[in-house]
């Protein structure tokens, strides 16, 4: 896919001017980097931040259930 965005040239204007691709997608050297390279860091920052969430939730969760099982 991005080899076909670099050889349209059409597209290749448009992707040269897009800011919000990466940098090396954009080059007009090989393909260091593809279309999909903004989502997977963007998901992974998404991971990232989930994973902390679940684990806040669990631990307030455990510390209200121990603090009303000591207080028995």
């Amino acid at each position: 896919m991005t080899a076909d965005l670099r050889e349209d040239g059409g597209l290749k204007a448009t992707l040269q001017n897009d800011l919000t691709l990466p940098l090396g997608l954009r080059a007009k050297n090989g393909p260091s980097e593809t279309v999909f390279d903004v989502l997977i860091e963007r998901f992974d920052a998404l991971v990232s931040r989930t994973e902390d969430m679940i684990v806040r939730h669990i631990s307030a969760e455990v510390e209200t259930d121990l603090k009303q099982h000591l207080t028995k």
